[in-house]
């Protein structure tokens, strides 16, 4: 697990060179955290844009439990490691339990550069289990002026962004994340996120 947190380090490091002003990644399991435990995560998410440009979005995230249902995150997301981008908190609530799990989340982000300002609203769904697991996901962002996003996509006021996930979790205390994220952008164009990430519990 050292060797492959210092892989996740040097690979964050080298792709961070790309911002992002929203989150499009998961990095969660529709199983709530139990209450008292926590985990801390790094993850990297990537893409490659209609007009053939590659980026990469960093995150750094931690989460807590607050009863057998419940927890609350937060997560830093762009460059370098997530301190030049923004900032998302979100809570997620298990409505079934068992086989599958059935979780909300909703989560509210916020970014900030010079004159522009972009807030996102993510409420989803997560299907699975603690291993395997997919997601509805919809995103709604406000921009005070038209924010460009990855040089292709542009944001001016409110847009919805509908979209999907499905997701692997390898490892039974600390985990590796293997995530696919997609979504339908206003201008039609259909957006792959495949990330990678590691995951730390602590109780």
């Amino acid at each position: 697990m050292i060797r492959q947190s210092r892989l996740l380090v040097m690979f964050v490091l080298l792709i961070g060179l790309f911002t992002g002003c929203a989150s499009f990644s998961t990095f969660q399991t529709p199983t709530p955290l139990k209450e008292g435990e926590a985990m801390f995560g790094m993850g990297v998410s990537g893409f490659v844009s209609p007009d053939g440009s590659a980026f990469g979005i960093t995150d750094i995230y931690g989460r807590m439990g607050i009863s057998d249902r419940m927890d609350v995150g937060i997560k830093a997301f762009g460059i370098p490691l997530g301190f030049l981008g923004g900032i998302m908190l979100d809570g997620k609530y298990a409505i079934a339990t068992g086989s599958p799990t059935v979780a909300f989340d909703f989560g509210v982000s916020y970014f900030g550069i010079e004159d522009s300002r972009l807030t996102g609203l993510y409420p989803s769904l997560l299907f699975g289990s603690d291993r395997f697991f997919v997601g509805a996901k919809l995103v709604y962002l406000y921009a005070s002026q038209g924010v460009e996003l990855f040089n292709a996509e542009t944001v001016s006021q409110g847009q919805v962004i509908p979209g999907g996930m499905i997701g692997l979790a390898l490892g039974k205390k600390n985990k590796m994340m293997l995530e696919v994220n997609f979504y339908r952008f206003p201008e039609g164009d259909l957006v792959l996120f495949p990330g990678i990430g590691f995951q730390l519990r602590f109780k």
